[in-house]
């Protein structure tokens, strides 16, 4: 019996003395590798996206025009300088043409030329030549300027007109169409009279 006991307590001591065994860890892998795996699992390749084209917006010119052979467009260079000439200037007011000078320019609805004496540059006149989308819009405003002016109309030049006089110039204001035109010059250039006779010159071109 007593030998019994000897062999157990010899047996509890040894396993009690024994060391567990130990589990060793897998080793992990290094993180920028774990990270690039955890891209690669969750990015996909750019997939090739053209857009598909916006098509151009058309534009509406401001004051449409009709071309003809016989008549030039007076927003065009040719048809800018063909209203008022210095000939045509020196006709209508009985000056000598080689005493001015003539320039011109145009803008998106409009179309000016001056006229310059070589003698005295602060004598000048011109016109300025304004379109509008139709012949009723045109009417409107030159009715609403001779409105705000206070004048009376007349026929003098194209369909209707009207004059205003200033202290040293004079100017003629007539309605053609879907244009209104508007004539100034220097009273020592071209006389109250001499001006329907140059304004009615002026609309020969676009009437």
């Amino acid at each position: 019996m007593n030998y019994l006991i000897s062999v157990l307590l010899v047996l509890v001591l040894v396993a009690a003395c024994s060391e567990p065994k130990r589990l060793t860890p897998e080793p992990l892998a290094p993180l920028e590798q774990r990270n690039v795996e955890a891209v690669e699992k969750v990015t996909r390749p750019a997939q090739n996206f053209t857009p598909e084209p916006t098509p151009e917006e058309h534009k509406v010119p401001l004051s449409p025009l009709e071309n003809t052979e016989n008549v030039p467009d007076p927003y065009s260079s040719i048809g800018c300088e063909q209203l008022l000439t210095a000939e045509q200037f020196a006709s209508a007011c009985q000056k000598m043409a080689d005493t001015f000078v003539v320039t011109s320019q145009i803008g998106t609805r409009n179309c000016f030329v001056n006229i310059r004496d070589r003698d005295n540059e602060r004598r000048t006149a011109g016109l300025t030549l304004t379109g509008f989308s139709d012949a009723q819009a045109a009417k409107k405003e030159f009715e609403r300027r001779a409105h705000v002016l206070g004048r009376n109309l007349s026929t003098s030049a194209g369909e209707q007109s009207y004059q205003f006089t200033k202290v040293d110039r004079e100017t003629l204001t007539f309605l053609r169409s879907n244009y209104i035109v508007e004539v100034g010059v220097d009273k020592q250039l071209c006389n109250e009279d001499e001006l329907p006779v140059l304004a009615q010159s002026i609309d020969k071109h676009i009437s």
